[in-house]
């Protein structure tokens, strides 16, 4: 069976060590920090307060991941001072935790600059771009593997601008970095989004290490409350159920209120 974490996203108006504080509370087993602001700015969380996280973890027998920064950011700029700021945020993610004993950390690929439409008529940019992403994804990978850390690349293919547009591109960036560090976040209201949570189950499930779990109506990434959507989740229950690393109750709260994520947590234990 998975470890069933809270995303601090429930409550992303929370400190850090505050919403792990609530996720405890609530029953959870893992907790999927946000380092964005206000929850966490990787920069400014000192080495005291990232030993009280780790101590807090320990304590309360909570795993930890950490989702890296992503707001802003462009692993795949073609300007090469965003694109270089980009991969040292995430690098920042990587180095903090692993300092608070976290196991995985969650990334986003970079983005194209231009439209699908201009892609085509570019392709020099389109592999201008690829190669930037596949460089950032091997420095910040060859760092979590130095800590002890695993990288988990999320599926954001829904996205027009972004450069893994498929599971099939997940396993070429994957190849082309070639890292042990390297796995992925599957994001199953993502996958649904784009048409290919089979596909994605079938050919990046057994290099996944971490699921965000969601619901939507299957037409906006709502993220809504676990069970709010139409999302059905009955066909791929098997393969949940036997993860054996950790699935994250994705839910956007921007606020500080737990609720929505101690509804998410009792709906998926009925669920399982």
């Amino acid at each position: 069976m998975p470890l069933i974490g809270m995303s601090g996203s429930a409550v992303m108006l929370l400190p850090a060590i505050d919403a792990l504080k609530v996720a405890a509370d609530l029953g959870f087993e893992a907790i999927e920090i946000l380092g964005e602001f206000p929850q966490c700015v990787c920069d400014d969380v000192s080495g005291e307060q990232r030993e009280k996280i780790k101590s807090l973890a320990e304590s309360s027998g909570l795993a930890l991941t950490l989702h890296s920064p992503f707001t802003s950011l462009n692993i795949a700029a073609l300007n090469p001072g965003i694109r270089a700021e980009s991969l040292r945020q995430i690098i920042a993610a990587v180095d903090m935790c692993a300092d608070i004993g976290g196991r995985t950390v969650t990334v986003h690929n970079g983005k194209f600059i231009l439209s699908q439409r201009y892609r085509k008529t570019s392709p020099q940019a389109f592999d201008i771009q690829w190669k930037y992403n596949v460089e950032s994804l091997k420095r910040a990978s060859e760092r979590a593997e130095g800590r002890g850390v695993t990288l988990c690349l999320e599926n954001i293919g829904f996205e027009h601008s972004n450069i893994d547009q498929n599971v099939d591109d997940l396993l070429k960036i994957k190849n082309d970095v070639d890292s042990p560090a390297l796995a992925f976040c599957m994001d199953i209201g993502h996958a649904r989004l784009n048409k290919e949570l089979d596909q994605a189950i079938e050919k990046i499930g057994q290099f996944t290490r971490n699921i965000h779990f969601t619901d939507n109506f299957g037409e906006r990434d709502d993220h809504l409350v676990i069970g709010a959507g139409d999302f059905d989740y009955s066909p791929h229950l098997d393969f949940f159920r036997n993860f054996t690393d950790v699935i994250i109750l994705e839910v956007i709260n921007f606020g500080t209120n737990p609720e929505s994520a101690g509804k998410s947590l009792e709906y998926i234990k009925k669920l399982f």
